[in-house]
């Protein structure tokens, strides 16, 4: 039986890669977002099928659940404009609407349909805004407790770059030199430092794409919450995805 997905947010960075790698694999892909159509035109593209919707709106989207065999979740904002710091001047949804309130539109439609949902959270915050990572453990928290009605994976990725992206290659060097401190701090015991002040080691979107796609089709996944490190094995030890 064909695989196929369907990939909440496939417009944006992560979901991008999810559908490149999906494709190669001979995954069929649609995608919804509110462009409805990808950001930077690509060849592998013409694989996937683009659809206008919102995923808090399940009349834009309810008819192609049928369809997919899993569904991954990669819709978020990282910087909401109403935070102290002011530092996004173009308003896209709060942390509550995007990071949470999508993802549990979704799940109301999955509920008993077998399909595995794959939700892309993170495995640390950011100190000035801490309603980013408090919204996505919210979803956590109602996948942990309709585990029974809907199947789920967490993925918990650090800072995503991608190597042709020297803006944030940059930024991947820099987080992971203050991830340095991140041993010591917990030796000594001072962890709320750490996860409150310490970002997670970085990694390349390519591998959280790859861990994403086999979460949402490999049954062994299940159930599990994958954070930096587990995401990293996982891409390395999967050389390809295998229906």
């Amino acid at each position: 039986m064909e695989k196929s997905l369907l990939v909440f947010g496939g417009s944006g960075f992560v979901g991008s890669a999810i559908l490149k790698y999906a494709v190669s694999q001979g995954i069929k892909c649609m995608s919804i977002s509110r462009s409805g159509k990808p950001r930077h035109p690509e060849p592998w593209q013409t694989n996937v099928e683009y659809i206008h919707g919102d995923a808090l709106d399940q009349s834009s989207y309810i008819n192609l659940i049928p369809k997919a065999s899993g569904v991954i979740h990669s819709i978020g904002v990282l910087i909401d404009s109403r935070t102290p710091l002011n530092i996004s001047k173009t308003y896209q949804g709060s942390y509550e609407h995007m990071n949470r309130d999508t993802a549990l539109k979704i799940c109301e439609l999955l509920e008993g349909k077998d399909k595995t949902f794959v939700f892309l959270s993170a495995e640390r915050g950011m100190w000035f805004s801490p309603r980013y990572l408090q919204t996505k453990r919210q979803v956590e928290d109602y996948l942990a407790a309709n585990r029974d009605k809907i199947p789920s994976v967490v993925l918990r990725p650090g800072f995503m770059f991608d190597s042709q992206d020297s803006t944030k290659n940059l930024l991947a060097t820099g987080i992971n030199m203050l991830n340095w401190g991140d041993g010591p701090l917990k030796w000594a015991g001072l962890n709320w430092v750490s996860e409150t002040f310490v970002p997670s080691k970085s990694q390349h979107v390519d591998s959280v794409a790859k861990a994403a796609v086999l979460s949402a089709l490999v049954p062994e996944f299940r159930g599990r919450t994958l954070n930096v490190s587990d995401i990293d094995e996982v891409a390395q030890k999967y050389e390809k995805f295998n229906a």
